[in-house]
């Protein structure tokens, strides 16, 4: 369902013939290929200690459809390397089409319980987690435990004990090991009104008379904004088995839980992160000479969740910087897997992620009661992301996809404020702004991409 390129002849176009026969295989998104059925009849199991481990099920996986798709890729990324006469085309098209069969490849493994496998290709497509941004994370959150010790309320200073007794003995042997610095506030302001800038038609559609915005209230204000990002092709459907919102790039849709409850800055954020940003990378792509980057280079999740990230967080214009995004999801896939040395299965994983989520919980005055329901859901909802696509069981099988967000979001903050100029380039299509050689191809296509831009990301 690719839009056509608005102003391109097809003479134009640097890759339709290898863009149409990828996308006729398939673009293979394994989070659709691993959504859970089974969790409604797994978690009471769970939480009421009647199982040691979920057995999740992955209702999609096909061994013989995704062995067809191996081979399609196969022998598609070999014909691309007979026929096309443009170098650059063919390396971006091999470095992608290797990522999709590594995909394959790791879906087939959890398919047939190979965990050893599973893990050694979700690291292939996903990364691995980043120790500097573990430690950074486990020593940021002792100083916010230390900052309670002497609190008044002492469910707050037990719930900060109890965190504090599972959290992994990491010690940095250099203290620049721990330093992620924040953008200076100099810098935080002006990317900042950069971002509601660039997105203010979008911004314009929020009531902000309106308290809370239902499933129903935020479909109808998605299909207002689409039109003003040139998306007229998509739509916002309302589906009672997501959980969460989701882009489907070959429906040309964004899905949304039905049953939900949105604040107003929720709103604004995911307007920017979903609508703004995913779609408005995804369409300018299709519209690109570049063909490809309507479906993304290869390794481009970094760049495309940590430009969604980085834009949704300005959105309701706070005044200063908070915190880098999404550290909850890299912290439970660094416990997982054992940055700290010791690899974890997803109970284990959960007992201190229900203990994280108690801490904020009761931080955030809710009452025990509360706070106890509110983090058992979160961790369970964590650790079924951590560990989708593995058996539950094996310490260490990790599914890594969600690295992206906080690894990505420091990555964009960083690349931004020493290059805001690219900050303007984001809709040329998913492309990661963090990886030098994105942007080296992208300038040898002439793309956007200026050596103006490649000095910068130098410094």
């Amino acid at each position: 369902m690719s839009e056509k390129p608005s102003k391109n002849s097809e003479s134009q176009i640097l890759d339709e013939r290898w863009r149409k026969k990828f996308e006729a295989i398939g673009n293979v998104d394994s989070h659709l290929w691993l959504e859970c059925k089974n969790q409604k009849e797994e978690k009471p199991k769970f939480l009421s200690g009647a199982i040691e481990n979920p057995r999740l099920a992955y209702n999609k996986l096909d061994v013989q459809r995704l062995t067809n798709l191996k081979i399609a890729f196969s022998n598609l990324k070999q014909e691309i390397l007979a026929e096309e006469n443009d170098p650059t085309i063919r390396e971006i098209y091999d470095w992608k089409i290797n990522e999709k069969i590594s995909e394959v490849k790791m879906l087939l493994a959890s398919a047939h319980g190979d965990m050893p496998k599973f893990s050694e290709y979700s690291r292939a497509v996903f990364g691995a987690p980043d120790l500097q941004i573990f430690a950074h994370t486990i020593e940021s959150l002792k100083n916010e435990l230390a900052l309670v010790q002497n609190s008044t309320n002492p469910k707050l200073v037990q719930a900060a004990a109890e965190l504090e007794k599972v959290l992994p003995r990491f010690v940095a042997t250099e203290k620049s090991e721990l330093e992620i610095p924040p953008p200076t506030p100099e810098t935080f302001v002006n990317l900042r009104n950069a971002v509601r800038t660039k997105f203010k038609n979008l911004l314009e559609i929020v009531d902000e008379g309106k308290p809370k915005y239902s499933s129903e209230d935020l479909a109808e204000t998605f299909d207002k904004a689409l039109p003003e990002i040139k998306a007229k092709d998509w739509e916002s459907v309302l589906d009672p088995d997501k959980l969460v919102i989701s882009i489907e790039d070959e429906k040309n849709q964004v899905s949304i839980p039905t049953g939900k409850s949105y604040l107003v800055t929720r709103v604004k954020n995911l307007l920017l992160h979903e609508i703004g940003c995913h779609i408005g990378q995804i369409t300018g792509g299709r519209r690109s000479r570049l063909q490809l980057l309507g479906i993304g280079l290869d390794h481009n999740m970094k760049g495309f969740e940590g430009i969604a990230t980085f834009a949704g967080s300005l959105a309701a214009n706070p005044e200063k910087f908070e915190k880098y995004e999404e550290l909850d999801r890299h912290l439970a896939i660094s416990l997982g897997v054992g940055l700290d040395g010791k690899p974890r299965n997803f109970r284990e994983v959960f007992e201190i992620m229900q203990k994280y989520y108690f801490f904020q919980e009761i931080k955030a005055r809710k009452d025990p009661e509360t706070a106890m329901k509110n983090s058992q859901n979160k961790a369970w909802l964590r650790c079924v992301r951590t560990f989708r696509g593995s058996d539950c069981t094996t310490r260490g099988a990790i599914f890594t996809k969600d690295i992206v967000y906080s690894e990505g979001n420091i990555g964009v903050w960083d690349v931004f404020s020493k290059n805001p100029g690219l900050l303007e380039k984001i809709e040329i299509g998913r492309f990661d702004p963090t990886n030098p050689r994105h942007l080296i191809v992208l300038a040898k296509l002439q793309l956007g991409i200026s050596n103006e831009n490649l000095a910068a990301l130098e410094k």
